[in-house]
C-alpha cells in the first residue's frame, strides 16, 4: 500500500515536471518564432503564421567544396568574368580565404540571429558591375497576406560603397508594380551593419502566384555598383489580414516595400458595404414575415470580442472580426422561431461588358433551414426612370423582358474551419455584364425564403466588389455563382458568331473591345489598326471610327466586329471550329458593312484542316449585306472555321464590319439547289471544281480542292497551265484562250486542266482534304476526264521493268495516296471517259486522290481535263455489282481492291497499260467457275494434241525453254512464298500492336511482364521482316543474274555454231 506521503511527493513531482515542460515548450516556440522572424511583426491576432518554403533559404547547400560554393536552388544572372559570387563562410576560415577566394579588403560582420556563418555574396571589387541571382519558384496562394524577409549587408569602405536591391518577379502585375524594386543600402555612418529588409505582397481572390526572388548588385537593367553585397536568411511567412496591415503601417519604408496583385476594387460600391455604420443604406425587405419583430433579432451589432453583447444577441459564441483590422461591426439576423427576414441594399451600377468579383464573409449557427444572398437585377427596359431619378435611355414599357435574380444558397459555416478567418467563410458572385448597356442590381440578405421559413442565426459582413479581367473570371468563377447580366444575347454554332462577348485583358480597356473565341492575325503587325467589338448605338469618332449604320433601324443597340486598317495592311479573324457531320446541308451566313476603302476590300472564307473551301471577297457594300454559303457535306465529317477579313486580295485602309455569323442545319437538297443573289454552293461530296478562286488569271482559276506540283519535266524551260477553266468560256476573252488546246468540251462547267503541248511532264494534283475509309465498308472512286493531243519525245521513252522491247506507256494517270490502286498510261483520245476503283476496306485508312499528267518514268505532252471526281461509300452489293464487269476482258476503267491492308507486290505502276490491281477473287464466283471451265476445255485439247503429237528430243541445254521455265517458276515459287511469310508476319505485327497498346494502359505487375514479352516479340518480328525482305532482293537479284548469264551463254553458243 502505497502511503499518503508518498502520493503528495509524487503529485508534486508530476506538477514541477508539467511546469518544466512548458518553459521548454515555451521556449522552444519563442525561438522558433525568432529564427521565423515572427518577433519583428507584431502579432494583431489569435492565428498563428504559417512559413512558405523556399529551397536554400539560408544558403547552406552546398555545405562543402571550395569556396565561394555554387548556391544550389539559385541561378546565376548576368554574372561576368570580373564578378565573384556565390556562397562563403564567415567562420574562422575567413580570413585565410578573404583575399585569395572572396576578393574582399574587409570582413562583414555578424548579426544577432544570425542561425549559421554561410551567406550569399555578389562582389565586383573594382569593376563597375550588375549581376544578381533568382531563386527558384515558390507559391502564395489566392486571398493571402505574405511578408518576405532576409537579412542584407552591403559594402561601405574608404574604397566603396556598394549599392543592391531585390525584386519579386515571375508575375507581370508584380513586376509591373513601380514598388517592386526594393533598394539596399545598410551604411550606418562610417561603417556597415546587417538589416532585415521585408517584402509585404497581398494576393488577390482568385490567383495564386508562382513566383521569384531575385538579389542584385546594383539593379538587373539600370544602376551599375562597384563593391560586395551580402544576402542570409530568407523567410516567408503568411498572415491573416489584420496582422499584415498593422505589419504595413509600422514597417520602416527605407527597409521594405509593399505589393499587390489585388487590383480593380470599387470602394463604397454601395453605401456602407461593412455594416460599420449601423443599417444605413439597408433596409428591411417587404417580403419579410410580417410579424419577424416578434420572433426574430435583427441588427447591425458588435462582433469583436471586446464589444461583443451576447444578452443583445442571444448568442454565446462571439462571432470574432475575421482577424480584418477595424472590422468591429457585423449584420446579425437570428430567427428564434421559424420564419423568414430579409435586407436589401441600395441600387449599384454594374458596367455594359465588364466583369465583376462580388464577395462577402458570412457565419452561420443552429440553422434549420437556408440563409441566402440574392443579386437581382432592375428591369432595365419597363422603369421609366433609373433608380437614381435620370432618365432611362433603354425605357421600353411594353418590354416582355424579365428582371434575372442570381442566388447563392445554402449558406453555411458549420461545418468550416478556418483559423487565419475565424472560421468566417467568403462567398462569391462572378457578374458579367450585359453585353448592350449599364445594369443596376441591388443585394438581398436573407434567412428563410417565402417559400420555406428557418430558425438559427447568420451573420453577414465584408461585402467587396472587384472588377476583373476574363482570365480572372474563367479561372475564378466555378468557385463562386455566376451572374451573367448579358441577357439572351443570340448564340449560334459559331462561337460568339454575333460578336456579343468580349475578352477584357485590363480592367481598363476601353471600346473596340477583343471578341472572345475570334483569333486576330495581321500581316503587318506595326501598321496602325482599330480592331474589335463596337456598338453601332455608341460615336466613336473621338478614336478616329466612323458612324456604323445599325443592321435594323428599329434597334440601334447592337454589337458588331470591326475591322479598321488605318495604315495598309491585311487583318483577318478567325473562328473557333465548328463541325459539318456527313450527308449534311448547311447554309452559312455572315453579314457585311463595308467604310472608306482605299485600296483594301472586305472578305469571307469557309476553311477546313487549313484548306479554304468556299470565298467571297472583294467586298464594298455601303449598306448590310448578308453573304452565304450553302454547303453538303459528302461520306466525312468536317470541321470548318470562318475567316473575316480586310485586304485579302490587296492591302489597303478603309472600314469593315462584320455580323451573324450564323450557320442553318435544316436544309433540304432543294435548299441546297436554290441558289440565290449573293449565296454561293459548296459541294463537298464529290469535286466539281466549282471551288475556287473568284478570279481568274488568263483564264485559269486557282483551284481549292487540289494543289498542283510539277514533279518532272524533260526541258528545264517546260511550260505548264494547270488549274480549273471554264468550259463554256473556252476561248473567249474572258475565259481559257490556250491556242494549242483542244476545247474541253462546252456546257460542261468547270474543268480541272493539265496542259503542256511542247514538252514532255510529269505534273499531278493531289486533293486537299483527305477521305477517311473505315474498315468493314465498301467505298467507289469515279473520275471523268478527256485526254488530247497525247504525245512523248523518243528521247524520253523508257523500257519496262525485265524488258528490252515494251515502253512505259505514256499519257494521263488516277492513283490513290493511302491505297495501292491507279490507273496510268490513260489516253482517251479526246473523249470523256469514266475510270473507276471499287474499295472492299480491311483497315481504316486515308485517302487522297491524285490527278495527273505523265508519271515519272512516261512525261507526256499533250492536255488531260477532268470534269468530276468522287469518293462515296456504297453498299456490299453496289460493290459485287459493279466488279462484275471484270468479267469482261476487254474492260479497262474499272479497278477492284479486295484488300486495303498490305499490298501484293511493289509493281512499278507504269508498267501497266491502265491498272495495279490487288483483286479479292472470292468475291466474284463467276469468275472462278468461268476459269475452270475454260482450263478443263484447255486440258482435254492439250492432252489429245500431246497423245498425237510426235515426241521431241529432250533440249538439256541450261538456256533451254524448258530449263528457263523451271528456272522462273521456282524463282516465282520463292518469292511467293517469302511473300506469304511477310504478309503473315505482318498480320502478326498488327495483333500485336494492339495488344501493346492494351497493355500499356494497365499498370499491374502481371500485364507489365506480359508487355515485355509482347514487345520482344514485336522486336523479333522487325528483324524477321527486314531479313525477309533482303532475302527477298537477293534472291531477285540473284535470278536476273542467273538469267542474264544463261543470255551470255547462249549468244556464246549462237556465234560458235555460226562459225562451224
Amino acid at each position: 500500500m502505497i502511503s499518503s506521503k508518498t502520493k503528495i511527493k509524487t503529485k508534486i513531482f508530476a506538477t514541477l515536471v508539467a511546469i518544466f515542460m512548458i518553459l521548454v515548450n515555451g521556449g522552444l516556440v519563442l525561438f522558433q518564432a525568432s529564427k521565423l522572424g515572427i518577433d519583428s511583426i507584431v502579432k494583431a491576432s489569435d492565428y498563428a503564421p504559417t512559413e512558405v518554403s523556399i529551397s536554400n533559404a539560408d544558403f547552406q547547400s552546398p555545405s562543402s567544396g571550395s569556396y565561394p560554393l555554387s548556391p544550389s536552388s539559385w541561378t546565376e544572372m548576368n554574372k561576368t568574368g570580373n564578378v565573384t559570387a556565390g556562397i562563403i563562410s564567415l567562420d574562422s576560415t575567413f580570413v585565410e580565404k578573404q583575399e585569395k577566394d572572396y576578393k574582399l579588403s574587409f570582413q562583414p560582420r555578424d548579426y544577432a540571429s544570425m542561425a549559421d556563418k554561410q551567406v550569399l555574396m555578389i562582389n565586383s571589387a573594382d569593376t563597375l558591375a550588375s549581376a544578381g541571382y533568382k531563386s527558384s519558384s515558390f507559391s502564395l496562394s489566392s486571398n493571402g497576406y505574405y511578408a518576405i524577409s532576409f537579412w542584407a549587408y552591403t559594402e561601405n569602405t574608404a574604397k566603396h560603397t556598394a549599392r543592391a536591391t531585390a525584386k519579386l518577379s515571375g508575375d507581370d502585375k508584380i513586376e509591373a508594380n513601380k514598388n517592386n524594386i526594393l533598394s539596399i543600402n545598410t551604411s550606418d555612418g562610417n561603417t556597415s551593419n546587417w538589416k532585415e529588409y521585408k517584402i509585404f505582397v497581398q494576393t488577390d481572390d482568385i490567383n495564386s502566384l508562382s513566383l521569384n526572388l531575385e538579389f542584385w548588385l546594383g539593379e538587373q537593367n539600370g544602376n551599375k555598383s562597384y563593391g560586395a553585397v551580402f544576402f542570409d536568411n530568407v523567410r516567408i511567412l503568411s498572415y491573416d489580414q489584420k496582422t499584415f496591415e498593422i505589419a504595413k503601417k509600422n514597417a520602416d519604408p527605407k527597409t521594405s516595400t509593399i505589393l499587390s496583385n489585388y487590383v480593380g476594387e470599387i470602394s463604397n460600391f454601395v453605401e456602407n458595404q461593412n455594416f460599420e455604420n449601423g443599417l444605413a443604406g439597408w433596409s428591411l425587405s417587404k417580403d419579410s414575415s410580417s410579424t419577424a419583430s416578434n420572433f426574430s433579432i435583427t441588427d447591425v451589432v458588435y462582433i469583436n470580442s471586446e464589444n461583443y453583447n451576447s444578452s443583445l444577441t442571444k448568442i454565446e459564441d462571439v462571432p470574432g472580426d475575421a482577424n480584418i483590422l477595424n472590422n468591429k461591426k457585423a449584420l446579425l439576423i437570428n430567427n428564434l422561431q421559424a420564419g423568414h427576414v430579409g435586407y436589401e441594399s441600395k441600387y449599384f451600377t454594374i458596367k455594359q461588358n465588364r466583369l465583376y468579383k462580388l464577395s462577402f464573409l458570412a457565419k452561420t449557427g443552429a440553422l434549420d433551414g437556408s440563409a441566402t444572398v440574392k443579386l437581382v437585377e432592375r428591369n432595365p427596359y419597363t422603369n421609366e426612370k433609373l433608380s437614381d431619378g435620370t432618365t432611362n435611355p433603354n425605357y421600353y414599357k411594353d418590354s416582355k423582358y424579365e428582371a434575372q435574380t442570381f442566388t447563392i444558397s445554402d449558406i453555411s459555416t458549420s461545418d468550416y474551419t478556418n483559423s487565419k478567418t475565424g472560421n468566417w467563410k467568403q462567398y462569391s458572385f462572378y457578374i458579367k455584364g450585359s453585353s448592350y448597356f449599364d445594369s443596376e442590381v441591388n443585394l438581398e440578405l436573407w434567412l428563410g425564403t417565402t417559400d420555406k421559413d428557418a430558425t438559427g442565426y447568420v451573420f453577414f459582413d465584408q461585402f467587396s466588389l472587384q472588377q476583373i479581367t476574363s482570365s480572372d473570371y474563367s479561372n475564378g468563377s466555378s468557385n463562386g455563382t455566376v451572374a451573367n447580366l448579358s441577357q439572351s444575347t443570340t448564340e449560334t454554332d459559331f462561337v460568339n458568331g454575333t460578336f456579343n462577348n468580349v475578352k477584357i485583358e485590363n480592367i481598363d480597356d476601353t471600346a473596340p473591345f477583343a471578341p472572345e473565341n475570334w483569333t486576330l492575325t495581321k500581316s503587318n503587325s506595326n501598321a496602325l489598326s482599330k480592331n474589335g467589338v463596337v456598338n453601332t448605338s455608341k460615336d466613336y469618332s473621338p478614336i478616329g471610327v466612323p458612324t456604323i449604320k445599325p443592321i435594323d433601324n428599329q434597334f440601334s443597340n447592337n454589337n458588331v466586329l470591326m475591322i479598321g486598317n488605318i495604315s495598309s495592311n491585311l487583318q483577318k479573324y478567325t473562328s473557333k471550329t465548328v463541325k459539318l457531320t456527313a450527308d449534311g446541308y448547311y447554309k452559312i451566313s455572315v453579314s457585311v458593312l463595308t467604310n472608306n476603302l482605299n485600296g483594301a476590300y472586305a472578305g469571307i472564307r469557309l476553311v477546313s484542316d487549313g484548306t479554304v473551301i468556299g470565298e467571297k471577297l472583294n467586298i464594298s457594300c455601303d449598306d448590310w449585306t448578308t453573304y452565304s454559303f450553302l454547303v453538303k457535306t459528302g461520306m466525312d465529317d468536317r470541321t470548318i472555321s470562318m475567316e473575316l477579313s480586310l485586304g485579302q486580295t490587296s492591302e489597303g485602309t478603309g472600314f469593315a464590319f462584320f455580323d451573324n455569323v450564323i450557320m442553318k442545319s435544316s436544309l433540304t437538297e432543294d435548299d441546297f439547289n436554290s441558289v440565290a443573289v449573293n449565296e454561293k454552293q459548296i459541294n463537298l461530296s464529290n469535286y466539281t471544281f466549282e471551288n475556287t478562286s473568284e478570279e481568274p488569271t488568263n483564264g485559269i482559276y486557282t483551284s481549292y480542292d487540289f494543289n498542283g506540283e510539277l514533279k518532272g519535266k524533260a526541258n528545264d524551260s517546260a511550260n505548264v497551265d494547270s488549274g480549273v477553266v471554264d468550259a463554256t468560256k473556252y476561248g473567249t476573252p474572258s475565259g481559257y484562250n490556250g491556242s494549242a488546246t483542244t476545247n474541253p468540251g462546252q456546257g460542261v462547267g468547270k474543268v480541272l486542266m493539265i496542259s503542256s503541248n511542247v514538252d514532255d511532264v510529269w505534273y499531278s494534283f493531289t486533293s486537299t482534304l483527305s477521305n477517311s475509309l473505315s474498315s468493314g465498308n465498301y467505298y467507289k472512286v469515279e473520275v471523268t476526264l478527256k485526254t488530247a493531243n497525247l504525245s512523248q519525245d523518243e528521247a524520253n521513252k523508257k523500257l519496262k521493268a525485265n524488258s528490252e522491247t515494251e515502253y512505259v506507256p505514256y499519257g494521263a494517270s488516277i492513283s490513290l495516296d493511302g491505297i495501292s490502286a491507279s490507273f496510268s498510261g490513260i489516253d482517251t483520245e479526246n473523249e470523256y471517259k469514266t475510270y473507276t476503283i471499287y474499295i472492299n476496306c480491311t483497315t481504316n485508312t486515308e485517302i487522297k486522290l491524285i490527278l495527273g499528267l505523265g508519271s515519272e518514268n512516261a512525261m507526256t505532252s499533250g492536255t488531260v481535263f477532268f470534269s468530276n471526281a468522287s469518293v462515296t461509300k456504297i453498299d456490299q452489293s453496289a460493290y459485287k455489282d459493279g466488279i462484275a464487269v471484270l468479267e469482261n476482258e476487254d474492260v479497262d476503267n474499272v479497278l477492284a481492291i479486295g484488300n486495303t491492308d498490305v499490298a501484293e507486290d511493289d509493281n512499278n505502276n507504269d508498267d501497266n497499260k491502265s491498272s495495279d490491281v490487288n483483286f479479292d477473287w472470292l468475291l466474284v464466283p463467276s469468275i472462278i467457275t468461268a476459269l475452270a471451265v475454260i482450263i478443263a476445255v484447255v486440258g482435254v485439247l492439250v492432252r489429245k494434241l500431246r497423245k498425237n503429237a510426235p515426241k521431241k528430243p529432250v533440249d538439256t541445254r541450261p538456256y533451254s525453254k524448258e530449263n528457263l521455265k523451271k528456272l522462273n517458276s521456282s524463282y516465282k515459287t520463292n518469292i511467293k512464298n517469302i511473300n506469304k511469310q511477310i504478309v503473315d508476319t505482318k498480320v502478326e505485327q498488327n495483333k500485336l500492336a494492339i495488344e501493346i497498346n492494351e497493355l500499356k494502359q494497365k499498370q499491374d505487375d502481371a500485364s507489365k511482364k506480359l508487355l515485355e514479352e509482347k514487345q520482344k516479340q514485336y522486336d523479333e518480328n522487325n528483324q524477321k521482316l527486314a531479313s525477309l525482305n533482303a532475302e527477298k532482293e537477293n534472291s531477285s537479284v540473284a535470278h536476273k543474274e542467273k538469267l542474264a548469264s544463261l543470255e551470255q551463254e547462249k549468244s556464246a553458243d549462237k556465234k560458235m555454231r555460226k562459225s562451224k
